[in-house]
């Protein structure tokens, strides 16, 4: 094994270019594949997220998981760094902020699937057509069909009341040649809430989708999950359109046991302002000319304004602050008692928790 320390950035060569190297008290690694810290001698995981950590002065091991190549290193640096005896620390922040982000953008506990029918509807093909009344108020008319389009379900919603949700307009979803499409025709559903009612759902135009792409004909869609955590909430929203704009958002606040795993410790965190926002031009300089709404070309689209502040019991506290100017990076502080630490970070390194698949589609 090599011992690499923050000299060996002199002597930088060919056969050392995907190495782990040391600047100051930073391990970076090349983005390829799974790397994870270990302290030595006690072989404690420090990182395990991102393409660099942070560490206190000592002996680590970068292990690439894929490769199974382990590389020694030396880091000497007395730059500042929040110890590992705080809840949030130098080591581990990168691994925290991705699981917040993934339950602000709802991974993995919900889906992406675009949607298509209300949740209380429970039908197949042995479900009588014609008016049925809602729970509520309202009506709405099921329409089964099989015609040369496919075999479908067609549903016209009249002040449908069900709970605290209300339904208007009309939606039809069929299979057509291996294709499912889905049609809308003003369709809208709105909830109430303690700050009164709200939309959640709108649905206009047309969309198919056929191996694993969705296909849009003037179709403008809204999407606007809202759900609670412990003693907290929280929101995220997508909307998208055939013609080109795309957004999505996370919002307000949540206090959770079990977001960071690994001491079991309460985790707050709150997010202020924090969204993607594509005009019509920039997303058709993204995705071509073309009309899929498939999320993937905004991979390397990230917030470029917005703030997320995650505190933990103990006191330690982490900022992230998207306006730096560069869209592509994030700033992101630490302070634990009289222990601050500041660095500047790829958004890159989230790019998977921060790319919701806006109408379920991949490539």
């Amino acid at each position: 094994m090599r011992l690499l320390s923050a000299g060996s950035l002199l002597f930088c060569s060919t056969a050392l270019s995907a190495a782990p190297i040391v600047n100051g008290n930073r391990i970076n690694w090349p983005v390829d594949g799974w790397h994870q810290v270990q302290a030595v001698p006690g072989y404690e995981s420090i990182c395990t997220v991102g393409s660099s950590c942070v560490v206190e002065p000592g002996n680590y091991v970068v292990i690439n998981h894929v490769s199974g190549t382990r590389t020694d290193v030396l880091v000497e640096s007395n730059d500042p760094v929040v110890p590992s005896t705080a809840t949030i620390n130098s080591g581990n922040y990168k691994e925290i902020i991705s699981t917040v982000l993934q339950v602000f953008t709802g991974i993995p506990e919900y889906t992406d699937d675009l949607y298509a029918l209300p949740n209380f509807i429970e039908f197949d093909d042995d479900t009588a057509p014609g008016v049925h009344y809602c729970r509520s108020a309202g009506s709405y008319t099921i329409d089964n069909y099989n015609t040369t389009r496919g075999n479908g379900h067609g549903f016209v919603f009249d002040e449908c009341l069900v709970n605290a949700s209300l339904m208007e307009g009309s939606l039809t979803s069929y299979d057509f040649l291996g294709s499912e499409i889905v049609e809308g025709d003003s369709f809208s559903e709105s909830s109430a809430s303690r700050y009164g009612p709200y939309l959640t759902y709108s649905v206009s135009g047309s969309t198919s989708r056929a191996q694993g792409q969705w296909s849009a004909q003037a179709l403008d869609y809204f999407s606007h999950a809202f759900a609670q955590i412990e003693n907290g909430d929280y929101s995220w929203s997508r909307v998208v359109s055939s013609g080109g704009a795309f957004s999505t958002a996370i919002e307000g606040t949540f206090s959770y046991q079990e977001v960071y795993t690994h001491n079991g410790t309460d985790t707050s965190a709150e997010a202020v302002d924090m969204f993607i926002q594509l005009s019509p031009t920039e997303t058709s300089e993204l995705q071509g000319d073309y009309d899929y709404l498939d999320a993937t070309p905004f991979k390397n689209v990230f917030p470029d304004q917005g703030t997320i502040e995650i505190t933990a019991k103990d006191g330690s506290r982490l900022l992230m602050n998207a306006a730096t100017g560069d869209m592509s990076t994030v700033s992101v502080s630490l302070e634990n008692d009289d222990v601050s630490f500041s660095t500047l970070e790829n958004w890159a390194d989230w790019s998977s928790e921060l790319r919701t698949n806006v109408v379920g589609a991949t490539r």
